[in-house]
């Protein structure tokens, strides 16, 4: 092998190595703006449940939400990697 071969060889390995290097480096993060907007139910609901209310609010910085009706009320509150809830 002649020094020019040798040279393009190692050229070549350290050009492979940096691009592993990028791959194994690289990552993504996404970020979501999750809201309760409307909740699904039974068309005779109204007349079981009462009305449904469904309102936002914050607590110590983190902004939750809460559904509620005459038989139930929850809190749910989407956070970096689960979504909390509070029957």
């Amino acid at each position: 092998m002649n020094k020019e071969n040798a040279m393009k060889m190692v050229k070549g390995c350290v050009f492979f190595l940096f691009l592993l290097n990028m791959v194994g480096c690289a990552y993504y993060q996404a970020t979501y703006d999750i809201s309760l907007s409307a909740v699904e139910r039974p068309t005779d609901a109204k007349d079981r449940y009462g009305e449904q209310q469904i309102v936002s609010f914050d607590d110590q910085g983190l902004t939750k939400y809460r559904f509620e009706d005459e038989m139930v009320e929850i809190v749910w509150s989407p956070m970096a990697t689960e979504i909390g809830f509070e029957l």
